[in-house]
């Protein structure tokens, strides 16, 4: 069935309007008719099945038949604090976070960011950023569009990310050294600390660029308070981690594998 999403004040009365680009869409490409289904999603986890009753490239309306809370939502909020990269990179992030369940995407510039992002720059990344997170929403069934956003300096979103309730830094540096490294698993594991299902509401973790993040900075999150997670024996692109850790999540809190 056809997925928008639309503001909640666009239902009023048992009856949703939808407008502009995406009423276009149902008029003219997926060409629908009246008492044709579809479903409205207004941002807020709510879902509206309804049927279409007019039909033009410019307004269409439907009568909402039932309402239901999205079931496509995880049962926690994960927020991914992504270090820049450069290209196509942050496109697939986006893409790839939002198919994997996260609740928002905050990038920013650490010290071995290639990329940059200011001025003109800075707001037209941010437009394509959530056009690629609305069509990946609707893509996969999403209850909600996660926003994507830019927050400055590493150290602006350490600040960002103290509000979390579980916080980790995705780190390649291993169990040994001054500030090692814990299994993800692992440390997901101690920081239940033996509570039968328990689930973190608010996961914050940190992804760094190409070239990872330096030592300084590594040690400006474990002061801190961010943990330090590996996620395996090989070195993931930085565009692979935050998909790779969005997953580990769902495994462990969606899909009933601990």
């Amino acid at each position: 069935m056809p997925r928008f999403f639309i503001d909640g004040s666009a239902i009023s009365g048992g009856t949703a309007t939808v407008t502009g680009s995406d009423a276009r869409h149902i008029a003219l490409s997926l060409r629908m008719r009246v008492g044709d289904s579809i479903t409205l999603c207004d941002f807020a986890r709510n879902e509206y099945t309804c049927s279409l009753e007019t039909i033009t490239p410019t307004e269409v309306s439907a009568r909402v038949m039932s309402v239901s809370m999205s079931e496509a939502e995880p049962p926690y909020t994960a927020r991914l604090y992504q270090a820049l990269p450069k290209g196509e990179r942050a496109d697939v992030i986006v893409q790839k976070s939002v198919e994997c369940g996260v609740s928002e995407i905050v990038f920013f510039e650490s010290e071995r960011c290639i990329a940059k992002m200011k001025g003109d720059s800075l707001n037209k990344k941010l437009a394509r950023f959530g056009s690629i997170a609305l069509e990946a929403a609707k893509q996969c069934g999403r209850g909600i569009v996660p926003e994507v956003r830019f927050v400055g300096g590493i150290s602006d979103a350490l600040a960002e990310m103290s509000d979390g309730e579980l916080r980790f830094m995705c780190y390649e540096g291993g169990s040994d050294g001054e500030y090692p490294t814990e299994k993800l698993g692992e440390l997901l594991a101690r920081f239940e600390n033996g509570r039968e299902n328990y689930i973190p509401s608010d996961i914050r973790f940190m992804v760094g660029p190409e070239g990872g993040f330096g030592y300084g900075e590594v040690k400006l999150a474990s002061e801190s308070g961010l943990l330090l997670a590996g996620l395996g024996s090989r070195i993931l692109r930085c565009e692979t981690a935050p998909p790779f850790v969005l997953t580990c999540l769902a495994a462990r809190y969606e899909l009933g594998s601990r």
